[in-house]
């Protein structure tokens, strides 16, 4: 409906960042080469593993929470000699000084792996834009005069730093726009935070503040029961919503002594509904998060009430998806965390041992793995058998790089399932193959409309379209005869005959901020 030029601007800020660093990273004062790659989340906790291997490092904390630290440090500039070990102890939420000091030394060796493979993550897309535009002006009004308008949806959702983003690239007081729910800043997804919008108003003079308050939706006794708890929290902004639908809806509470107290009541009033004609699938039980479902899904198999759980699995996070996409990878553009996913895929008998050992030598000469894996003959640690496997490996993908240019790019993979016989290697490992293999074919119509929209465009420039982008798929399965389970997240834009609320309790609705 609007001009491709501007297409080309309708993006998240992750996606945007992209785009501006592969114009102007090269702009930065530490020269960073503009053909980067990307690490997604999954990358980023497998990374953080290995490093915790290699440096042997004896810690109760997982490494899910040394990936927090992470992104905290990110995030939130933290200079590690404006804090003593005590205070970052605190800080960061682990039990000991050593964890800090552990925490350190990851962080220092995740950073200078990221670097050696001229990758980022999602943090560094972020500070390194951020950076560029606050130092470099003549780069700041490139960018300014690039564009006339700059439209924020899902406005809650944005952090201090891409809040600033923002002001850097917006050159005057009425060519911004921003649409969003202060009441859903409760989350603070990313490090975002709540006075967003009041920093907006003060920064941006003269703003005028349109409030949407018909809700369409939502029944009146529905509705009024929400705006008397959102009057609780503590905002400048009130938007009392109105509700166009005044049909009697009822709030019901059931106070039990136990969880299971609550479960039994949920079953038991489902077995009611049943009897007088509702249906399994017109029931949702909500709770807040995956863990809470355990007492409920006890309570539902006692009571012989099927369920269904409904999660949502990334498509590109799927292990034949991560296979495909860490061959394209190290094809294209080598990294250790492909190179350890698939240099036993297919088998080759290249054990688990075997990438330890490698790793920790590459560690011991300050390399990378994949490095590593071109010097294997130097690695002491392992048999000339296994030496002789990695340079087969190699080679494989030396192969295979000469084969896709022969068959072209967009036909990379179903060279790359062809040569390495990929489909035969999951049907003697993987159950539901038929599934595998539609996502397969699904994962290469992706690639072929890729190169068909961008004609110029490249592999790597594919990895990093994917590596941003989230998809809605859901797990297939029949939901015709029971009822619904989820987390509050996924059931935005859902309707329901009967709504449960499960372990609505304090300290769990709302999740204290950690």
């Amino acid at each position: 409906m609007i001009p491709q030029s501007t297409a080309q601007w309708i993006r998240t800020y992750h996606s945007t960042c992209v785009k501006i660093l592969k114009e102007d990273i090269d702009k930065l004062k530490r020269k960073w080469d503009r053909n980067f790659t990307v690490i997604d989340d999954d990358d980023q906790l497998t990374l953080t593993k290995q490093i915790v291997k290699d440096l042997n490092i004896q810690t109760s904390v997982q490494a899910k929470k040394f990936v927090k630290i992470i992104d905290a440090i990110k995030d939130g500039d933290i200079d590690f000699a404006e804090y003593s070990n005590y205070d970052l102890a605190e800080i960061f939420e682990v039990p000991d000084v050593k964890d800090v000091l552990a925490a350190k030394h990851i962080y220092e060796t995740y950073q200078k792996r990221l670097e050696a493979s001229n990758q980022l993550d999602f943090a560094d897309l972020i500070n390194l834009v951020h950076k560029l535009l606050e130092e470099n002006e003549i780069i700041r009004k490139k960018w300014q005069e690039r564009f006339d308008y700059v439209l924020v949806d899902e406005f809650q959702d944005t952090n201090l730093k891409q809040f600033e983003i923002i002001k850097f690239l917006v050159t005057g007081q009425n060519n911004v726009f921003a649409v969003g729910d202060p009441n859903q800043t409760i989350y603070t997804w990313r490090g975002a935070y709540p006075s967003v919008f009041d920093d907006y108003v003060d920064h941006f003079h003269g703003t005028k503040v349109i409030n949407l308050n018909l809700n369409y939706r939502s029944t009146a006794d529905i509705l009024h029961g929400a705006n008397n708890l959102i009057l609780h929290n503590r905002s400048n902004f009130k938007n009392e919503l109105h509700p166009m639908n005044m049909y009697k809806s009822e709030i019901n509470v059931y106070i039990g002594e136990y969880l299971q107290d609550e479960a039994n009541f949920i079953c038991s009033t489902i077995k009611s509904f049943i009897k007088q004609g509702k249906k399994y699938p017109d029931i949702l039980i909500l709770y807040r998060a995956n863990y809470c479902s355990k007492s409920i899904e006890e309570s539902l198999i006692n009571n012989q009430i099927p369920y269904v759980i409904f999660g949502s699995v990334n498509f590109y996070a799927r292990r034949e998806i991560k296979d495909l996409i860490s061959y394209l990878k190290m094809i294209y553009k080598p990294d250790d965390i492909s190179a350890m996913r698939i240099i036993n895929v297919p088998r080759r008998a290249i054990g688990i041992d075997s990438v330890n050992n490698i790793s920790a030598w590459a560690n011991t000469k300050g390399i990378t793995f994949v490095n590593a894996l071109y010097q294997i003959e130097e690695v002491d640690t392992i048999p000339d058998s296994t030496k002789n496997k990695v340079k087969k490996f190699l080679q494989d993908l030396g192969d295979l790089k000469k084969k896709i240019q022969e068959n072209g790019m967009v036909n990379a993979i179903s060279t790359i399932i062809n040569e390495i016989k990929y489909i035969e290697y999951l049907e003697t490992t993987e159950a539901d193959i038929d599934d595998r293999k539609e996502n397969i074919d699904a994962l290469a119509k992706a690639i072929v409309d890729f190169f068909k929209d961008n004609p110029r465009g490249t592999i790597i420039d594919y990895l990093n379209e994917i590596t941003l982008y989230t998809s809605a798929e859901k797990t297939r399965v029949d939901t015709s005869k029971c009822v619904h389970l989820m987390t509050v997240h996924m059931a935005k834009g859902k309707e329901y005959d009967t709504v449960f609320i499960y372990n609505f309790n304090e300290g769990v609705i709302p999740k204290p901020k950690t």
